[in-house]
C-alpha cells in the first residue's frame, strides 16, 4: 500500500467545530443517518454490510468489502441503479464530508458507534483526488481519524453519502468544476485513437468509450468507468490534466471500422466534477492492410508495367528511370507501404546487308546493363565485311554487344570473296596442242604453257596472254582468268618473207605476167 505525504486534519476539525460532530446526528430509521449540521445523509452501514433493524435502532451485519478507488466510485453508481435505501443520488463522499464523521475523542474506531455500528477500524476512500499527483486519492482512517493520500489502486472500505451541504470551514474547497475545451481526437487507427482536451485548472480527466448511439452517461458514470444501465463501456481510463495545457488520453482496444462516442469529465482536487460530460464521436479505420507488390514486381519489361502492380494496398504512379520502373503499394489503416520495381529492358535490333545473315534475326529485349550476342553468317562466296553497333565486338562470327542502356541496332555487312584459283582458257589451231600447268592457277601464282606440234606440223606462235614464238610461255602473278592460244602450220610450207604492201602488188603483177607468157607459147 503506497501513501503520499500525509496531511493532518484533526486540528482543523477542533478549530472548526464548536460542538462534537456526532451530537448533530439523527437516525432516520431506514438505514440512513442525517447530520443536521451539514444536511448530509449517510448510509448507516459500510458497503458489503446489511442493515438489520430487527431490534431498533438496528445494526450492521456481514463483512465489509475492499475496493480500489475506481471501484469505490462505481459502488455509488450501482447503489443508484438499485435505488439503495430508496434513493438514487448516492455518491462517494469527498474528503471534508468523510472527515466530519470522525469522533475526535474515540479511536478503534474513531466514529460514533451508536449511529454507525460495526464500523471497522480501517481506511475509507473519499472522492477527492490528491492534487499534487492525480494517481492518488485521499482516505480517512477510522482507527484514529487521520487522513492520508494513497495510490488509487490500493483497496479501502466505502461508505456512501447523499444530499446536504458541508462546512466550508472544514476545508477551504472551491466549488467551481473544471471547464473543458478544445475536445478532439487524433491519430485514429483501426484499433485506437487519442482523445485530446484542455482543462482550465489542474484536474484528473476521466474518459470512457461506448458504442455510438448508446444512452449518454452522467458525469459520475464517466468517472466510474464501468457499464451503466444496458450500456457496455468498451474502454475507460483517466490521466492528469495540467491547467490550460492540452492533455492527451490514449484509447486502445477498439474494433476496426466501428463508430464510438467518447465521453470526458474532469475533476479538480476538491472533487468538483465537470458536468455534463463532454463528448465527441469517432469511427475507427478499416483493419490495417500492408501494401504488397503484385506480379509485375521483379519482371523485366520493355514498357512501364500496368497489369499487376499491387496485390494489396493502394497503387502509386509508375516512375521510369534508365535502369528500372518503380512504384509503391501503400498500406491502408496504418499498414506498411511496399516498394516495388521492374527491371527495364531495351530493344537491340539486328540488320544484315546482302551476302549474309544475322541470327537471331528479330529485335532482342535486353535488360538494362546486360548484353546479348548474335551469330553473323556470310553466304557462299562472301565474307564478313563489318559488324557494328551497341558498343559490341566481333569474335569469329559471334558479335557480342556492350552493356545495353538504351535502344540500339547491330548492323552486319558482307563482301564478295576473291576466287582462290583462276582458269587458263586454251585455244590451239590444227596441228598441235597446248598444256598450261598449273591450270587452274592459285591466286597470285605463276603458270607455264607449253606448245607441242603434231607430226608434220610446226609451232608458229602464241596468242592471248602469251606472245612470241618461243615455247614454253610463262604467265606470272595470275589474279584473274586468262586466255592462251597457239598457232601451228604444216612442216613443208616455206616461209614467205614478209613484204610491204607495194611489194606484194608488184609481185602479184609479175606473177600474172609470167602466166600470160606461158599460155602464148603453147
Amino acid at each position: 500500500m503506497k501513501r503520499f505525504f500525509p496531511r493532518p486534519r484533526l486540528a482543523g476539525l477542533l478549530c472548526a467545530l464548536a460542538l462534537p460532530a456526532w451530537a448533530a446526528f439523527t437516525d432516520n430509521g431506514d438505514g440512513t443517518i442525517t447530520d443536521t449540521s451539514t444536511g448530509l445523509v449517510w448510509d448507516k452501514c459500510s458497503i458489503g454490510q446489511t442493515w438489520d433493524n430487527t431490534t431498533p435502532p438496528g445494526t450492521c451485519t456481514g463483512a465489509t468489502t475492499l475496493f480500489n478507488w475506481a471501484a469505490a466510485l462505481a459502488q455509488a453508481t450501482a447503489a443508484n441503479g438499485a435505488s439503495h435505501r430508496g434513493q438514487a443520488d448516492w455518491r462517494l463522499p469527498n474528503r471534508t464530508e468523510l472527515e466530519s464523521l470522525v469522533k475526535i475523542d474515540a479511536d478503534f474506531p474513531a466514529i460514533d458507534g451508536t449511529y454507525f455500528p460495526a464500523t471497522p477500524s480501517n481506511w475509507y476512500w473519499t472522492s477527492t483526488t490528491y492534487a499534487p499527483d492525480p494517481a492518488g486519492a485521499w482516505g480517512v482512517g477510522f482507527f484514529n481519524g487521520g487522513t492520508l493520500a494513497y495510490v488509487k489502486t490500493d483497496t479501502f472500505l466505502v461508505r456512501l453519502v447523499r444530499s446536504g451541504q458541508w462546512f466550508g470551514a472544514l476545508d477551504a474547497l472551491d466549488v467551481a468544476a473544471p471547464v473543458l475545451s478544445a475536445l478532439g481526437v487524433t491519430g485514429t487507427t483501426s484499433t485506437a485513437t487519442t482523445l485530446q482536451a484542455t482543462s482550465n485548472e489542474a484536474a484528473t480527466g476521466y474518459w470512457i468509450a461506448v458504442p455510438q448511439g448508446s444512452a449518454a452517461p452522467t458525469a459520475a458514470q464517466v468517472k466510474a468507468g464501468v457499464g451503466y444501465g444496458a450500456v457496455t463501456v468498451v474502454a475507460a481510463g483517466n490521466g492528469a490534466m495540467v491547467a490550460a495545457v492540452q492533455a492527451s488520453f490514449a484509447i486502445t482496444g477498439l474494433t476496426a471500422s466501428t463508430p464510438y462516442t467518447l465521453y470526458l469529465v474532469a475533476e479538480d482536487g476538491d472533487a468538483n466534477l465537470s458536468t455534463p460530460p463532454s463528448s465527441i464521436d469517432v469511427t475507427t479505420l478499416a483493419p490495417a492492410v500492408n501494401g504488397a507488390c503484385g506480379g509485375d514486381h521483379g519482371v523485366a519489361v520493355l514498357a512501364a508495367p500496368s497489369a499487376s502492380l499491387c496485390s494489396a494496398g493502394v497503387t502509386g504512379s509508375v516512375t521510369s528511370a534508365a535502369a528500372a520502373f518503380t512504384w509503391s503499394c501503400a498500406g491502408t489503416g496504418g499498414g506498411s507501404t511496399a516498394a516495388c520495381s521492374a527491371p527495364r529492358q531495351y530493344n537491340v535490333t539486328p540488320t544484315a546487308g546482302a551476302g549474309g545473315s544475322i541470327s537471331p534475326g528479330s529485335a532482342q529485349a535486353v535488360t538494362y546493363n546486360a548484353s546479348t550476342s548474335f551469330t553473323v553468317t556470310p553466304s557462299s562466296g562472301y565474307g564478313i565485311s563489318t559488324v557494328s553497333g551497341c558498343g559490341g565486338s566481333l569474335a569469329g562470327n559471334t558479335y557480342t554487344t556492350g552493356a545495353v542502356t538504351t535502344n540500339c541496332t547491330v548492323s552486319a555487312s558482307f563482301s564478295l570473296l576473291p576466287p582462290s584459283t583462276y582458269p587458263i582458257h586454251i585455244a590451239a589451231s590444227a596441228g598441235g596442242s597446248v598444256v598450261c600447268s598449273p591450270n587452274p592457277v592459285p591466286h597470285g601464282s605463276n603458270a607455264t604453257c607449253t606448245a607441242t606440234a603434231h607430226t608434220g606440223y610446226r609451232f608458229t606462235g602464241w596468242g592471248g596472254s602469251c606472245s612470241g614464238s618461243a615455247s614454253p610461255c610463262t604467265l606470272t602473278n595470275v589474279t584473274a582468268a586468262t586466255n592462251v592460244s597457239a598457232q601451228f602450220a604444216p612442216a613443208s610450207a616455206q616461209a614467205i618473207p614478209t613484204l610491204g604492201e607495194w611489194a606484194m602488188l608488184l609481185l602479184t603483177g609479175l606473177m600474172g605476167l609470167g602466166a600470160m607468157v606461158a599460155l602464148r607459147r603453147r
